[in-house]
């Protein structure tokens, strides 16, 4: 199991403290833990140690290309066959377990083992304008569930309707996730119009038209994924622009790990846990039950947090009650520690690089 994998095993803990301080912390503090583990639970299957990215386009756009370039290997096959990829395809990174099964449960069964690169898991994904109709409803099922899409273009159909229209408009809210590749720029390099160079028209055009989409200065990455002649062009400024991707997404770990630890600390501290009473105190707290004065003395000593001795002075006489509530204390306790052990242990793994 990947270390980040932990990472959708400590909301499932602070959702065991949230039903642990029942009957232990105020509500106000347990509504406040409770939206944050709801929070964090509907993103747990996008946490990870790597990205998820998607590469997508029209027919003959390069896809697969540029996957095998992003890896430095060839991956996918490439056919002039049109539509060639026929079902989605990931590259991802050997032993990640949370993430090869996120793939799966996308439906994904085409994995390639990837012992490389193990910050990023690459989709190559069916053309959006296939022939077959099935191609685009698997890129719509798909897109929730990834960290960026590569929008890849070819010169010719850079500014096909089908793209534009029914793909990139009405998903303009995500464009915070999406990256735009101009490929095959090694067509372009030589070529002038009106004396005017045609790799750079083609790019400003594609530019304009994807701010009319509705995309707010968006800015394509002019790329060659598999020249006539030489290496792939424009490789490493995508491969850092996904770099990006993969420090805002530990950015966001970090975050969610530093508010997952704070409401625990709420929990704990407003339970008084720190006073360290243990479930013993219910047998001497029963044998002195009679003298309200002392018992309510005893546990303002012993700060146990409001709604553990609001239950024991409704009747201390009641041991059992008495220590039922010092034991769902003890285990809010243990909750709570186990919480502080795996955030300090996550925070390490983040700062050390190793997620």
């Amino acid at each position: 199991m990947s270390p980040m994998a932990d990472l959708g095993e400590l909301v499932d803990l602070l959702d065991l403290a949230v039903a642990a301080a029942s009957g232990v912390s105020t509500p106000a503090d347990r509504e406040a833990a409770a939206t944050i583990a709801a929070a964090q639970r509907r993103r747990r299957d996008y946490l990870g140690s790597a990205i998820v990215v998607a590469i997508a386009g029209g027919t003959g756009s390069g896809k697969s290309s540029l996957l095998n370039a992003l890896a430095g290997e060839e991956i996918a096959s490439t056919s002039p066959i049109r539509p060639h990829t026929n079902e989605p395809m990931a590259w991802a990174p050997s032993g990640d377990d949370t993430m090869w099964a996120l793939l799966e449960s996308m439906g994904i069964s085409w994995i390639v083992d990837n012992s490389s690169m193990s910050s990023i898991a690459l989709l190559d994904l069916p053309d959006i304008d296939s022939i077959v109709d099935d191609h685009r409803a698997t890129v719509e099922e798909l897109l929730p569930h990834i960290d960026a899409v590569i929008w890849v273009f070819d010169p010719v159909k850079y500014s096909d309707p089908t793209m534009h229209d029914d793909f990139l408009a009405p998903l303009v809210g995500y464009e915070r996730q999406f990256l735009f590749a101009l490929n095959k720029a090694d067509l372009l390099e030589k070529a002038d119009v009106l004396d005017i160079n045609a790799l750079d028209l083609v790019t400003e055009d594609l530019t304009k038209t994807l701010a009319n989409d509705g995309f707010t200065d968006p800015e394509p990455f002019v790329v060659a994924a598999d020249p006539a002649s030489g290496p792939p062009t424009g490789i490493d400024e995508l491969r850092d622009a996904l770099d990006e991707r993969l420090a805002s997404k530990h950015a966001a770990a970090a975050k969610i790990i530093e508010d997952i630890g704070a409401a625990a600390k709420l929990l704990g501290r407003e339970a008084g846990l720190s006073s360290g009473a243990g479930t013993g105190h219910a047998e001497q707290i029963a044998k002195s039950a009679n003298n309200t004065a002392w018992v309510t003395r005893t546990l303002d000593g012993l700060d146990l947090g409001g709604p553990t001795t609001d239950r024991i002075l409704a009747d201390p006489t009641d041991r059992i009650a008495v220590a039922a509530a010092l034991t769902e204390r003890a285990e809010l306790a243990a909750v709570i520690a186990a919480i502080a052990v795996a955030c300090a242990e996550l925070s390490a793994q983040l700062e050390a690089g190793t997620t």
